[in-house]
């Protein structure tokens, strides 16, 4: 979910209407009070506009909430929906959460479907449902394994039992008879002086981990100026299960975006994964530390 997101659903319950650079205008209706729920079907209306602009009330309203500079904020938006028209001309359906899907119609025009919390209410019920029956399966399977598990333990328990009776027997009983025998080469091996020679090989840790010794490291792979360039490339690296990351900041002349891979390393091996991600990724790797 982008951040901007939520924010947005505020600025449109409030306003009732909020209007995306080059898409269109978002129109809330009514609000079902009774179930309680931003939006149901029918209470927005998409009016699809290419020349429309981004409403300047929603990039004041969104940097009183951030705490940021409308410079940058209306950098950033002007950003989001570039990326959101880019998905749509593309032929996949973008779901702004929380208010609704965008997709491309058969016209070539922009179509919004309202996000229908009172479906998602209703999934969220059934696979409540569903979790609460696959924990009491579960729940029987586990009981049902650790009775094996028990009975398993017994036997176990019963076996050592048995070994240490037998070792005791044979040391008690038969250890001294086996005393008066003449020296074996066993005995011999037994009876020998340890070695005290200092140049004798002895065994050496050929890798010491320390346990804590670790950090948290940004691998930063790639510096652009396009924000479509930047959320798509991360969103794609986030979908195949990646902690990727877009830092930005903004210059004399542009807005300069960072994109990067966060990692807990060990220290030691951070050297490793830069080349392994230099040789992955066919770019060159910065290393950042932070918290």
């Amino acid at each position: 979910m982008n951040q901007y997101d939520l924010i947005i659903q505020e600025y449109l319950e409030e306003h009732k209407s909020v209007s995306f650079e080059k898409i269109g205008t978002l129109l809330y209706a009514v609000k079902n009070n009774a179930e309680d729920l931003p939006f149901t079907p029918g209470t927005i209306q998409f009016e699809y506009d290419k020349k429309a602009l981004t409403s300047q009330g929603l990039i004041d309203f969104i940097g009183q909430r951030l705490g940021k500079s409308r410079v940058l904020i209306q950098s950033d938006i002007e950003s989001y929906f570039e990326l959101i028209r880019q998905f749509v001309n593309i032929g996949k359906a973008y779901e702004m959460e929380t208010i609704g899907v965008f997709k491309l119609a058969k016209s070539n025009e922009y179509e919004f479907t309202p996000y229908d919390h009172l479906q998602k209410k209703e999934e969220s019920k059934s696979g409540k449902r569903q979790q609460m029956r696959a924990n009491a399966n579960l729940a029987s399977n586990q009981k049902t394994n650790r009775s094996a598990l028990m009975f398993l333990a017994v036997l176990i328990i019963l076996a050592v039992l048995g070994v240490v009776a037998w070792g005791t027997y044979n040391l008690l009983f038969t250890g001294s008879s086996n005393s008066s025998l003449p020296d074996t080469p066993n005995a011999a091996i037994a009876q020998r002086k340890p070695d005290t020679n200092i140049n004798a090989k002895q065994p050496k840790d050929t890798f010491t981990t320390v346990k804590g010794d670790t950090a948290n490291y940004k691998f930063i792979y790639e510096t652009t100026s396009s924000g479509v360039r930047a959320y798509a490339r991360t969103g794609q690296l986030k979908s195949y299960g990646n902690l990727a990351g877009v830092d930005s900041t903004i210059t004399s002349n542009e807005k300069v975006y960072k994109l990067y891979l966060k990692m807990r390393l060990y220290h030691a091996d951070t050297a490793k994964v830069k080349d392994s991600l230099q040789k992955h990724l066919q770019r060159n790797i910065i290393i950042v530390l932070f918290e």
